[in-house]
């Protein structure tokens, strides 16, 4: 039997503890390892990472996917690379008002953008794209999500300029 990830059973206090252990915590949340736009941006972001922060990217894919994208994608610059099929931490930052207009869809919507993905894939949906800065220990101090329409290719286009986001 294997134990439950924090992030998983216990969202609110893996942030809190994450938080309270590092001057930064920054959580991106990417739709998964098959997106191109996911890797681009999460390229352009690890190495604007500053000292004393702790960077999590984090997609639904699952666990597979996440090791997938941290190999291939060589994210290096991330502390961790989280792959949850139960969505559990974004479902804690939608109920929490972190981030309230989080998207989480059918993986069958990204067939509107060429990609043929599987529900099974996605058990409790496709989360888009997010993220969530906090610090000095716990305070929130930025929230993105992506809005998804079909003007930014349904949730891939218009994130945050990595320049300048976590200075």
């Amino acid at each position: 039997m294997t134990d439950t990830p924090l992030y998983v059973s216990d969202p609110e206090k893996w942030i809190h503890e994450v938080g309270h252990d590092n001057d930064i915590l920054c959580v991106v949340i990417f739709r998964g390892a098959w997106c191109p736009y996911d890797k681009h941006y999460l390229e352009l972001l690890g190495p604007t990472k500053p000292e004393k922060c702790y960077m999590v990217a984090w997609t639904s894919q699952g666990e597979d996917a996440a090791k997938e994208a941290q190999e291939q994608w060589n994210l290096t610059d991330y502390d961790l690379v989280i792959g949850d099929k139960t969505a559990s931490l974004a479902k804690y930052l939608i109920e929490d008002e972190l981030l309230p207009k989080l998207n989480i869809s059918p993986a069958g919507d990204a067939t509107k953008v060429k990609y043929s993905l599987r529900d099974d894939d996605y058990p409790e949906g496709l989360v888009q794209p997010g993220m969530v800065i906090f610090a000095h220990k716990g305070n929130l101090v930025m929230h993105w999500e992506a809005e998804v329409t079909e003007a930014n290719l349904y949730g891939a286009a218009n994130r945050p300029d990595p320049e300048g986001t976590l200075e």
